[in-house]
């Protein structure tokens, strides 16, 4: 069984809700200290109400079947509605081999209610169903053979790990990334020397700050931290501020010089991982990874759907991406 990549994480139905009165207010409820805000007891008027398919595995294997990469995605839904929404979608896409999905008997698909805000920002109301269950077969797994390996969730299962981690060992040549969810970095905070085993490795800055229990605001230190463990390409997401990226050296600083329109920032961090990936798998060239990444996040967040707006190949002719991508700017931090 050969492939050119596969992919493992959540496939989630997602409701989207846009265009209903609203306010964003202060509240020590939070971590952000911020909440969106509905009226209580009421009934509003949505302007926008659309369905697609998400999660991370979704994501990031859609944006490998537009560049015709075989890509394996194993992942969890149960035969239900959002289920066969979903597998109706992937059987769309003619590179995405959909043999290996996971079919549960007692919970349902995962789906979530996406409420997205004036400036494209978003509340995710999730209900994980049956991703929750998704377990990797090491036996499977090891007759499989791939370029590449990307992980967006292993949900935090101790045996998942061990699997891909095994998968890693058997195959050093593999290109190993991964995006991990917050059961996995639970997990991963306990055992820190796991983030060897990473080629490419990215996170939001919120994210590393809990990994490395280093102030959120000391952005030098937390990724100097996270240099120090993964032993690959590391990579840092500071939403509108861009993001930090180093091969194990220097560190620099990458952010598109003209702000995108956002509509829905939902997919933004599966949309760069997927998008580097291709771009560093093809190039061996780290900036021109991050190019295509910021690239291929800035297209997916113009529209709704976590992978609606994923790059095609027709899309790096349009003006703003030919030339190498210069739009977007790679400088040394510091």
């Amino acid at each position: 069984m050969n492939f050119d990549a596969i992919v493992i994480g959540t496939a989630t139905f997602d409701t989207f809700l846009k265009g209903f009165k609203h306010e964003i207010i202060v509240s020590n409820v939070f971590t952000n200290n911020k909440a969106l805000a509905l009226a209580y007891g009421s009934k509003e008027k949505v302007e926008i109400l659309e369905y697609h398919t998400g999660g991370g595995a979704i994501n990031i294997s859609s944006c490998m079947n537009n560049f015709g990469l075989r890509t394996n995605i194993i992942t969890r839904i149960a035969k239900d509605y959002a289920g066969e929404f979903i597998l109706k979608d992937l059987k769309k896409k003619k590179n995405i081999v959909n043999k290996f999905i996971q079919y549960d008997k007692k919970e349902e698909t995962s789906s979530s209610v996406i409420l997205i805000s004036g400036n494209g920002e978003k509340s995710i109301l999730s209900h994980k169903g049956c991703s929750n269950n998704l377990e990797l077969d090491k036996r499977i797994l090891n007759k499989m053979k791939t370029k590449i390996l990307i992980t967006s969730t292993l949900l935090g299962n101790e045996k998942n790990f061990e699997a891909i981690f095994e998968y890693k060992k058997k195959n050093p040549d593999v290109l190993l990334a991964a995006n991990p969810g917050f059961s996995d970095l639970m997990l991963l905070k306990n055992n820190l020397d796991w983030l060897k085993n990473y080629d490419i490795f990215v996170l939001n800055q919120e994210e590393v700050a809990y990994l490395s229990d280093i102030d959120f605001n000391k952005v030098e230190d937390i990724f100097k931290w996270l240099d120090t463990y993964v032993k690959g390409i590391c990579i840092m997401t500071r939403g509108s501020e861009g993001l930090l990226f180093s091969e194990g050296k220097d560190i620099y600083t990458a952010k598109i010089s003209i702000p995108p329109v956002v509509i829905d920032s939902t997919g933004a961090g599966d949309g760069f991982l997927t998008g580097f990936v291709l771009g560093y798998f093809k190039t061996k060239d780290v900036s021109y990874g991050v190019r295509f990444g910021l690239a291929n996040s800035t297209q997916i967040i113009e529209k709704i759907g976590a992978n609606t707006g994923a790059l095609k190949p027709e899309d790096l002719k349009l003006e703003r991406w030919k030339n190498n991508i210069e739009i977007i700017q790679i400088n040394k931090f510091n």
